[in-house]
């Protein structure tokens, strides 16, 4: 865990499956709308209320921009991004439908969660 997000402390109550799940829905909105993946990550940490997702999105667009795969980011977070997460977007990545493979990913989520929350 990076130290930024150690020394504000860890709420455990921010990183809830729905939370993931939109902010992935985001992103691939943002994808979609032309953006490369590390500008996506940076707006949304511009835009995101809390300071541990802020600091969390600007990591993410870090390690991208120092040629780490989004998927292989995304392991660091197995409490935000489970190995689904890494799973779908490592899918995306391949076959280079990165935005589609995250509009399916959040759906699922936010299905799952509402099936089960």
């Amino acid at each position: 865990m990076p130290l930024r997000i150690k020394r504000m402390g860890v709420n455990a109550a921010l990183w809830k499956e729905e939370q993931s799940a939109e902010i992935i829905h985001q992103l691939a909105t943002l994808i979609h709308a032309g953006l490369t993946l590390s500008e996506g990550l940076e707006l949304l940490a511009k835009q995101h209320p809390h300071r541990q997702w802020q600091a969390l999105l600007r990591t993410l667009a870090h390690e991208l921009e120092q040629g780490v795969p989004f998927s292989s980011a995304l392991v660091s977070w197995p409490q935000v991004f489970p190995p689904l997460y890494q799973t779908m977007i490592r899918t995306g990545e391949l076959t280079g439908k990165l935005a589609e493979c995250c509009f399916e990913l959040a759906r699922q989520q936010k299905s799952a969660t509402a099936d089960y929350g």
